[in-house]
């Protein structure tokens, strides 16, 4: 009997050695990968400057059951922090504002973008902005308004962050086009 007990003694404090290395052995790891920047999430600041020729009309959508607009897509060039140079595609709804033309409300563009840097990884988010005239430059809107990161690839996969949308575009009236350029300022979380 006397040496059951100390048989289970034995085991019992090799279990409690085995679980103390092991703890130890994955807090290491853990405390490694924050070490590195992996596993961890933090906020940083996001600023880009996007450009692209006048988006091409589709059919018609709707904001809501009074407002209508057109359904527009299209391609472009940009240089964003925390992808570098990308090219990027956005699609949604609009409804421009054009100098000189009557309009009884502002421009307004409600669009979903997806950005793709050089290390092939995406970047997703959505925008809601209004177009107004630019009083300087009749030739022009501005644009003013808010965006949000929705997620990604790679390393964006769960990326999170908004901040303000800003620019201005050259205003094709005849052809009821814009050539905007976009500026994003805000924060992005990954």
């Amino acid at each position: 009997m006397k040496h059951l007990s100390l048989l289970l003694l034995a085991a019992l404090l090799a279990l409690v050695a085995c679980t103390k290395e092991s703890l130890s052995t994955v807090e290491e790891s853990a405390n490694l990968e924050l070490r590195n920047g992996q596993g961890t999430k933090a906020m940083r600041s996001f600023k880009g400057h996007l450009i692209s020729p006048p988006p091409i009309p589709g059919t018609a959508c709707a904001f809501d059951a009074e407002n209508f607009g057109l359904l527009i897509t299209q391609t472009g060039t940009g240089t964003v922090t925390h992808l570098g140079r990308i090219t990027g595609s956005y699609s949604g709804c609009s409804r421009p504002f054009f100098p000189g033309v009557p309009q009884s409300v502002p421009g307004r563009f409600v669009l979903d973008f997806v950005l793709t840097g050089s290390p092939g990884d995406e970047l997703y988010f959505n925008t809601e902005f209004l177009s107004f005239p630019n009083e300087d430059a009749p030739r022009y809107s501005v644009f003013e308004g808010e965006y949000t990161i929705t997620g990604g690839t790679g390393r964006f996969a769960e990326a999170t962050g908004s901040g303000k949308v800003s620019g201005r575009g050259a205003a094709n009236p005849a052809d009821q086009t814009i050539d905007p350029e976009l500026e994003l300022s805000g924060t992005i979380v990954y």
